[in-house]
């Protein structure tokens, strides 16, 4: 598990191997209760709503797994390991290994987490851009709105597609919840993003490319593992 969980970047970059010890590098004390409570956040308003343990399994996370699974998303030409989800034995069958113990699998708390800093980072972005200069609750709601929209319609569309490609003998699909997740992870893109409008011209457009060059590398790849092999498992 421990292999994996590295997905095949190691320690070659000379960084924290957490993000607790990342944190604390940069911002001190401040920086470790930023992330424990942002992981407080996400188990308290989200994940007691979800009762059974599959669904609980998607903030099964720890911190090397949010420190390795950051850096797959943003450079996923540096993933030498297999895309291939770890499989084990479960009652009633075989399934997946939970995302502590396998870098490959999808979770929600990096989207959440990326989602709800993209809704702030655009929110205050626009009170020194906006015409009247003012937070109003009124534009939470609005990039609230439109980004889920956007989740939503986009996680539905990969899945008609997957569906599409199917045949009578061999159905290709994935959970809803899998897909969801993946497509979460463009607030990680958007959320950077947001934040390097600041920048100029240059250095936005050619962290934008790289951007969305890294998005469609990493959804070729997930998408490729699900038609290829969990697809197959399955149908």
């Amino acid at each position: 598990a421990s292999s994996s969980a590295g997905g095949g970047f190691g320690g070659s970059f000379g960084a924290p191997m957490s993000p607790q010890s990342l944190a604390t590098a940069g911002l001190g004390v401040y920086g470790g209760k930023f992330l424990n409570d942002g992981a407080s956040f996400v188990s308290s308003n989200y994940a007691k709503y979800l009762s059974t343990a599959s669904m609980r399994a998607y903030f099964d996370v720890t911190e090397s797994y949010v420190f390795h699974k950051l850096r797959l998303v943003m450079c996923p030409f540096l993933h030498k390991g297999s895309w291939a989800r770890l499989p084990e034995s479960v009652a009633g069958g075989t399934g997946y290994k939970p995302p502590r113990n396998d870098i490959n699998a999808p979770d929600l708390y990096i989207p959440l987490m990326a989602f709800w800093t993209y809704v702030l980072v655009a929110s205050i972005r626009d009170v020194f851009t906006g015409a009247h200069g003012t937070f109003t609750p009124e534009t939470l709601a609005t990039t609230v709105w439109w980004s889920s929209l956007f989740w939503g319609l986009e996680s539905v569309f990969l899945w008609v597609c997957l569906r599409s490609v199917s045949s009578a003998n061999h159905v290709i699909s994935a959970p809803m919840l899998d897909i969801v997740s993946y497509v979460g992870y463009t607030f990680v893109y958007a959320s950077l993003g947001m934040m390097m409008k600041t920048a100029s011209s240059m250095i936005l457009y050619s962290f934008l490319t790289w951007c969305m060059l890294c998005n469609a590398v990493f959804i070729a790849k997930t998408f490729k593992r699900i038609v290829f092999s969990e697809a197959r498992q399955s149908g």
